[in-house]
């Protein structure tokens, strides 16, 4: 920040505090240089009104002016997606129709913009049965692709992994 006392009085300087959000931020009394006390986190503030005071240092009355510089915080890809709501163990006919939605799994990531975007696969499907589900990655949807026959094949295990495009 920058400030100019046009007093011609020989005391034209100015020094600069903070009227708000002293905890986040320090400034520089002579420069007006604002820093950070500590890491910033967007999930916490994604926006700081910081008001800065520049005061001049003259010898009778001191006058002052403040104005509010914003700081705006921007994302990093700093949270991992959270799976919510799934069951452990999810039972299908072996007479359900291929296409039949088995379960939808939903995903949050507490990040922003892309890095909060959320896609969805398959992990380690049993021999056998690899070809039996696959998942929608943009919607969490595990899907029948195949007849089931429960004589060759009781157990489909697999594992839903999100990962988010940050």
């Amino acid at each position: 920040v920058a400030a100019q006392d046009a007093d011609l009085d020989g005391t034209q300087t100015v020094r600069f505090s903070l009227a708000s959000n002293t905890a986040a931020f320090t400034i520089d009394a002579v420069t007006g240089q604002i820093e950070t006390r500590a890491p910033l986190d967007r999930e916490a503030a994604a926006v700081y009104d910081v008001v800065v005071v520049a005061q001049d240092v003259g010898l009778g009355e001191t006058m002052a002016s403040n104005t509010t510089v914003r700081v705006q915080v921007d994302d990093v890809n700093d949270n991992n997606p959270v799976i919510t709501g799934v069951p452990e163990v999810v039972e299908v006919l072996e007479d359900a129709a291929v296409g039949t939605t088995l379960l939808t799994v939903s995903a949050t990531d507490a990040d922003a913009g892309e890095n909060a975007q959320v896609v969805f696969s398959l992990l380690g499907a049993s021999s056998g049965s690899s070809d039996a589900l696959a998942i929608n990655s943009s919607t969490g949807a595990v899907v029948l692709q195949r007849a089931l026959d429960r004589e060759q094949l009781a157990t489909l295990p697999f594992t839903v992994v999100v990962q988010d495009e940050g």
